[in-house]
């Protein structure tokens, strides 16, 4: 489905291709703070430029399968989706990661929610915790794996013990003894654990798929206004997704008022009115710029980047203790002579583009200037763009026509005269009463009429 972008004030567009990325520490040495995150240890990313950056990482995701790391160091904070690099690890001596490791308790390399855990009762004023002994594995810090019945117990929210009942008998572990351990699971009670971890909120509800109806309880992934996404959870626990595809409608009842959604122009969005002959929608790809909303927004992106360049010079002028009138030329100078300033000054410093000069010049007040000249012009470009702010669009569907008439607010009374006009019905009203018809406050109430007239 193609996405409306409204407002992108400094954007980078990259192909990211997926090749493998190389994780150069041993897993089991980053501390995860929970089963999505690690915390911030010292590390390093390297681009897929071979660029090497060191600092704090983090990895998001999940211990099997990182999905994204975040990088801290040189007063940059990025987000590193995986794709991007080529490798990335931690910066720390092999006594260092080998203190790590030994300080540190077991990781599990199984998605929490694979585990069942019962009430053990309460030992030494402890509450104890056991797992229900499932197919797994416990591999110690000396290397060796213990395969079978694994049976996990925890002393309020600490690992404790390990057991691991094998062909040749039972074997318990404390866990100081233990590296990692881990469930032997198929794909999908893998998926299954996933879905069950989606922090969304659930609500009594049908979904309707083909001719086949299921009632459940019902989450949306949002994504606006629109969801390209839903969970079932059925009575018996099981989850199951879907997509706008696969299903022509849901209902969801909220605080016993129930919720419509239809799959409509490949998203699932609320059904605001589903009559007859039409229906009422808001649309999720909208065609139609707010030139007022645009223009207020263009101007105060290109006065605050001329304001934010400005500032960078005059604070490089005052460190450095020079005189300089650049921020004077930025605030009356157009695109192009900003441009041929910059690609000067590029010269000047001996490189080829305002990019490699910023991320190789040594000479700071140079790198500062071009900076400054490259915010001031992506703000210009912004103005000068195709970009802009849509309406909020709403969609008539003339469901045995197929026709679709899109109605917003400032142009409504136009908009909806073709509707109107086409209802004899509506020819008979007096003045007032058409009126009422033709205010954006009584859509829905509209489009109901239409529906009993067409």
């Amino acid at each position: 489905m193609k996405k409306k972008v409204t407002l992108l004030v400094f954007a980078s567009l990259f192909s990211l291709l997926s090749f493998s990325q190389t994780n150069d520490s041993p897993k089991e040495l980053y501390k995860w703070k929970n089963q999505k995150k690690t915390t911030y240890q010292p590390g390093y990313v390297v681009l897929k430029s071979e660029k090497k950056l060191d600092g704090q990482i983090a990895l998001i995701g999940s211990y099997s399968a990182v999905t994204e790391v975040q990088f801290l160091g040189d007063g940059k904070e990025i987000s590193f989706p995986i794709s991007a690099l080529k490798s990335y690890g931690l910066n720390a001596s092999p006594s260092e990661l080998a203190q790590t490791a030994a300080a540190r308790g077991p990781i599990s390399e199984t998605s929490e929610g694979l585990y069942e855990w019962r009430d053990g009762g309460v030992v030494m004023n402890k509450k104890i915790y056991n797992s229900v002994p499932r197919d797994g594995y416990v591999v110690l810090k000396s290397g060796k794996k213990y395969e079978g019945q694994l049976r996990v117990q925890k002393r309020d929210e600490d690992l404790w013990n390990f057991q691991v009942k094998t062909s040749d008998g039972k074997e318990k572990f404390k866990a100081e003894e233990v590296a990692k351990y881990g469930l032997n699971v198929t794909g999908d009670e893998i998926t299954q654990a996933n879905l069950s971890n989606m922090d969304l909120s659930y609500f009594p509800g049908t979904v309707t798929s083909g001719s086949t109806m299921k009632s459940g309880e019902i989450a949306i992934v949002k994504t606006s206004f629109y969801s390209e996404k839903i969970l079932l959870k059925s009575s018996d626990g099981k989850y199951e997704e879907y997509t706008p595809e696969n299903v022509s409608d849901f209902t969801q009842t909220r605080d016993g008022i129930e919720k419509k959604y239809a799959s409509l122009d490949g998203v699932f969005i609320e059904d605001e009115f589903n009559g007859n002959t039409f229906r009422l929608y808001r649309n999720p790809n909208p065609t139609t710029i707010n030139n007022f909303a645009t223009g207020f927004v263009k101007a105060g992106v290109q006065a605050g980047t001329a304001a934010i360049a400005e500032g960078i010079v005059n604070s490089d002028a005052k460190k450095n203790e020079y005189t300089t009138n650049l921020d004077s030329i930025i605030q009356v100078s157009t695109k192009e002579e900003l441009i041929a300033m910059q690609n000067k000054l590029v010269q000047i410093g001996g490189y080829s583009t305002a990019d490699d000069l910023i991320e190789n010049s040594g000479n700071e007040s140079l790198v500062n200037n071009v900076n400054a000249l490259k915010i001031a012009i992506a703000g210009r470009e912004f103005a000068e763009s195709d970009e802009g702010i849509y309406n909020k669009e709403w969609v008539i569907l003339n469901k045995k026509s197929g026709e679709k008439t899109i109605v917003y607010k400032s142009d409504y009374n136009e908009l909806i005269e073709g509707l109107l006009f086409g209802c004899y019905d509506f020819l008979s009203l007096d003045k007032s009463a058409q009126r009422e018809h033709k205010k954006w406050n009584n859509l829905e109430q509209t489009v109901s009429y239409l529906d009993k007239c067409y």
